[in-house]
């Protein structure tokens, strides 16, 4: 499988990003930089507004789906459990 990140179109869309950009994804204070292989879609986020937000904001909450092996392997070191992650676009 190849390491890297499904992210949700319209986040991608909103930051201007696109398959095959890379991106940093953050959790614990664990920086890892990632590829963008694809966009995707899921129904259970049609309307999902952030944690600060009444309307969804896309430029401020998306998700992605990444393999676990990779999430484990390289973030979650000296963790077991995460429910966010935060990734930032890398000029």
């Amino acid at each position: 499988m190849k390491e890297g990140i499904w992210l949700d179109h319209l986040f991608a869309e909103a930051r201007g990003l696109k398959p095959g950009d890379n991106i940093t994804i953050e959790a614990f204070g664990y920086k890892q930089e990632i590829t963008i292989l694809g966009l995707v879609m899921n129904p259970e986020y049609v309307y999902a507004p952030g944690e600060d937000d009444i309307v969804p904001n896309h430029a401020n909450f998306g998700f992605g789906y990444i393999p676990a092996d990779i999430m484990l392997a390289s973030l979650m070191q000296h963790f077991c459990r995460f429910n966010r992650i935060t990734c930032e676009r890398r000029s």
